[in-house]
């Protein structure tokens, strides 16, 4: 089963949010902070599942990091201060979504098995022509 880094500062969401993604059928390496997520994420991680406002970095900072030491990792972002600027900077760096808070579980859901679906899709894909197709879509 696929494996998803869960970074939430708040408790409560975040051993929700695991127990749920846990249910699901995937495997769940829950962080506290940035400090704690890039100390935890490996090379068997599927997923970055992270909140924007975290402590030690913004989520999409420790997306921007982590993506160049994984580039096969793949990355939602939550936030609940989402603004048309938030937004850009998490397209532009190759964050699949953006969901708000409060989350709608079975949007969620559906968003994570999207990402992997099109994650596990391009990991397959092969040299057509001399093309390389898109590893990531916004």
């Amino acid at each position: 089963m696929p494996t998803i880094l869960l970074v939430e500062d708040d408790y409560n969401t975040r051993f929700g949010l695991g127990e749920i993604l846990s249910s699901e059928g995937y495997d769940v390496v829950l962080a506290k902070d940035a400090y704690e997520a890039i100390k935890k994420v490996d090379r068997k991680t599927d997923l970055l599942l992270s909140d924007l406002q975290i402590p030690g970095m913004s989520g999409l900072e420790l997306w921007h990091q982590m993506s160049h030491q994984y580039p096969a990792l793949v990355s939602i972002i939550m936030t609940a201060f989402s603004t048309p600027e938030i937004k850009l900077k998490a397209e532009e760096s190759g964050v699949f979504s953006l969901f708000n808070k409060p989350l709608d579980i079975d949007q969620l859901l559906l968003g994570i098995e999207n990402v992997l679906h099109q994650n596990k899709l391009n990991a397959s894909n092969i040299f057509n022509e001399g093309t390389v197709i898109e590893s990531r879509f916004n």
